[in-house]
C-alpha cells in the first residue's frame, strides 16, 4: 500500500486474480464504509481498480488505468467500485 498523493492510495495484490481482488476490495469498502456510518464520518470510498492480466510497460501507466477507473466512479457518484481486466477479454468470438 503507497499513498500516491492528496487522499489517494495504491494497493498492489501481486498473484491475485479477478475474482479474489474484487473480494477483497468489497470487503474493504463495506468495512470503511461500517466504521464511517458508526461515526457519523461523511467520508465515502471511490476505487478505481485493474487486475493485469500482462504488466503493463511502466507503473504510471498502470496507476494511469486505475485513476480514469477512480474518475469515473467520483463523476457517476462516489462510493462505489470500478474494477476491469486488462487487456480486456474479448466478447467477439474468434473466427478462423
Amino acid at each position: 500500500m503507497a499513498r500516491t498523493g492528496g487522499d489517494e492510495f495504491a494497493l498492489l495484490f501481486p498473484d491475485t486474480d479477478f475474482a479474489s481482488s474484487a473480494q477483497v476490495l468489497n470487503r474493504l469498502r463495506e468495512n470503511f464504509q461500517s466504521i464511517m456510518t458508526d461515526k457519523s464520518y461523511p467520508v465515502s470510498l471511490s476505487i478505481g481498480t485493474v487486475t493485469f492480466t500482462i504488466v503493463p510497460s511502466s507503473l504510471e501507466e498502470m496507476l494511469k488505468r486505475a485513476d480514469t477507473l477512480m474518475y469515473s466512479v467520483k463523476k457517476e457518484g462516489k462510493n462505489n467500485i470500478k474494477h476491469e481486466e486488462w487487456p480486456q477479454k474479448s466478447k467477439e468470438p474468434v473466427r478462423a
